[in-house]
């Protein structure tokens, strides 16, 4: 497998690629890689395990980031080395393929689990699952491509300093945990969309320091412009992701409902841009 600050100031914590084409089939990925799928199959790696990244965990999830040294591989592992997921830049540079991985190469047969692209600002980002797992459930012929958040970028002044900051719209999340579902396939497109507002937690100015602060609840210990925490819009009380620095090219992601663990490393992705 390959490897696997805008102006802002840091905050201090205190306290595609595709198969290869298989004889005279029609020029379709599940077509044409036939092998390369069945063998993805037998590795339990097929694209509906993708789901599972959706799912909105019972309780706080922490996992470790590690980005590449040239910024554009991110892989997410957990505290105990299994990885996750991977997200790799798209050739052009705009946007982010994230694969389901595992020990080897992430499987590129049918292409990515899922998608984030950027605006021609990269202010704005939209993440989507490359199918949608409630089209494919309903066995429908044609399969429509779940939205999963909308990510924008704004800088704020906060004293003498800026501060990167970060906004999502997920989809709600039920009282039995079940994801509102933005697909065009599962509802029609006049169909209001339920959904949670999630925004940065501001740090502080440190006047004496001349530095920006915010408690990261001992979770990291290096000041970077990409360091954040994340807040319901009406329950700022309550942290709901944590993104920290600990290594050079290493962070922790800590998450809890109503996100699930695409939507939290997607975020903690669309920050490379902050500088």
């Amino acid at each position: 497998m390959s490897f696997l600050n805008k102006m802002g100031w840091g905050i201090h914590p205190d306290g595609i690629s595709t198969g290869n084409k298989v004889g005279d089939v029609p020029d379709e990925p599940r077509q044409w890689s036939a092998f390369e799928y069945a063998d993805i199959m037998e590795q339990g790696l097929s694209g509906g395990i993708a789901e599972s990244y959706i799912e909105v965990p019972d309780q706080e999830v922490r996992l470790c980031v590690q980005r590449s040294p040239d910024r554009k591989e991110f892989l997410l592992s957990s505290n105990h080395g299994a990885n996750l997921l991977i997200a790799r830049q798209n050739d052009n540079g705009e946007g982010f393929s994230i694969f389901v991985t595992g020990d080897g190469e992430p499987p590129t047969a049918l292409g990515p689990a899922f998608t984030l692209m950027p605006n021609s600002t990269k202010d704005r980002w939209a993440l989507h699952a490359k199918t949608c797992d409630q089209c494919e459930k309903r066995g429908r012929r044609v399969c429509g491509s779940r939205e999963l958040a909308v990510i924008t970028h704004h800088m704020e002044e906060l004293g003498q300093g800026q501060v990167c900051c970060l906004d999502m719209e997920i989809p709600a999340v039920s009282a039995e945990g079940n994801m509102d579902v933005w697909c065009p396939m599962c509802k029609a497109q006049d169909v209001d969309q339920q959904f949670v507002e999630l925004t940065t937690r501001k740090p502080t100015w440190n006047a004496r320091k001349k530095t920006l602060s915010l408690d990261f609840f001992g979770r990291c210990k290096l000041a970077s412009a990409k360091n954040f925490q994340l807040v319901a819009v009406d329950k700022p009380e309550k942290v709901k992701l944590l993104f920290g620095k600990t290594g050079q090219n290493q962070f922790v992601l800590d998450f809890n409902r109503p996100l699930g663990m695409v939507q939290a490393f997607a975020a903690a992705v669309s920050t490379t841009v902050w500088k």
